[in-house]
């Protein structure tokens, strides 16, 4: 799966809010994407995976998961976002993506409906097997709307299983959509997965949010 999957959501209704403003770009919010002063000591920034991503092709699925996916994965594609990565000494990674909101894109319930539909997905690219295992829920805030991901990841190859504890928060801001999330490190010895920092992300949504309405207003 492409690091963390970046949904760019709306509202589910046609108020010019859910959309961004008229004229606004991806330069204009590219201030508000997090920055190693933001996500602490001990992480650095890493170049955003690119090879070895997970494709909808790879993935066994529902046809309604499927469809949705390759809307998110389309939007990728297309670099109709903005992304920055960071990794720590142990493995543990971070990521940030900034969009826009488009109205050709799922609303924020056709998203969470999604999910609902893919709560289970797995995979064989012909090098690794396994099975993505998500769970989403509504949160208040950060931003106008938001929800929560939980994400558990276990791949499987030449005999080795590794399982990736995964957590993300979705949440839009006058039509910028804003996704903090992270995994947990993998034990170098044990080949275990470490559990992610779950109030890190949340406190660096909370801070990405921050940034976002300071470009906004700027």
């Amino acid at each position: 799966m492409a690091g963390v999957v970046a949904f760019g959501l709306a509202n589910n209704d046609d108020d010019e809010a859910t959309r961004a403003p008229a004229g606004l770009s991806l330069d204009d919010v590219e201030p508000a994407l997090l920055t190693e002063d933001d996500v602490g000591a001990g992480f650095a920034e890493s170049t955003p995976g690119g090879d070895g991503e997970l494709r909808t092709d790879d993935m066994d699925t529902s046809p309604e998961c499927r469809q949705v996916l390759r809307s998110f994965e389309q939007s990728d594609d297309e670099g109709e976002d903005l992304e920055v990565d960071f990794e720590d000494t142990d493995g543990a990674t971070l990521s940030h993506t900034l969009a826009l909101i488009d109205e050709d894109e799922p609303t924020m319930d056709e998203a969470l409906d999604a999910l609902g539909e893919c709560r289970t997905i797995g995979w064989d690219d012909g090098e690794t097997e396994g099975e993505i295992r998500l769970s989403a829920d509504d949160i208040d805030g950060p931003g106008d709307q938001a929800f929560e991901m939980e994400m558990e990841i276990e791949g499987s190859s030449q005999g080795v299983t590794v399982v990736l504890d995964g957590y993300v928060v979705y949440s839009m801001r006058e039509g910028v959509v804003s996704t903090v999330g992270g995994f947990g490190a993998i034990d170098p010895d044990t080949l275990e997965g470490e559990p992610v920092d779950r109030d890190l992300v949340r406190s660096l949504a909370e801070r990405a949010d921050e940034k976002v309405h300071e470009a906004l207003e700027g």
